[in-house]
């Protein structure tokens, strides 16, 4: 379950604005970079390989992007905004996985994951 909280302008308290529920354990989550009058979006993900971006203000869905038919390595799940309407995603492959969700059904572009390198 994710929550979101709000601090009330007219009060110091804390209180639940959002609640979302995930069929999975949710490994990661991130807000998306808005600016003045633009909706706070959150792309949460977790094992299920689903990445949801959603609607902070009510919870709605946005976009779904199935990133497990890409990466099925799922371990250490990463998420970054890009913009407001582009995301990467990564999983153990090291793989980078650019998705725009107006266009959620492929990734945009892929970069190939490099070599972990130990230094002596």
């Amino acid at each position: 379950m994710a929550r979101i909280w709000k601090v009330d302008e007219k009060s110091p308290l804390l209180h639940i604005e959002s609640i979302k529920s995930f069929p999975t354990m949710l490994m990661n989550s991130k807000f998306n970079k808005a600016k003045a009058g633009e909706d706070y979006l959150i792309a949460t993900g977790g094992h299920s390989g689903i990445v949801t971006v959603w609607k902070a203000s009510d919870s709605k869905d946005v976009a779904k992007l199935n990133h497990s038919q890409s990466d099925p390595s799922l371990e250490g799940l990463e998420i970054d905004w890009q913009n407001n309407r582009s995301l990467a995603v990564t999983g153990k492959s090291k793989n980078i996985y650019l998705w725009d969700i107006q266009t959620p059904m492929l990734p945009q572009q892929v970069w190939s994951g490099g070599h972990s390198e130990e230094v002596e």
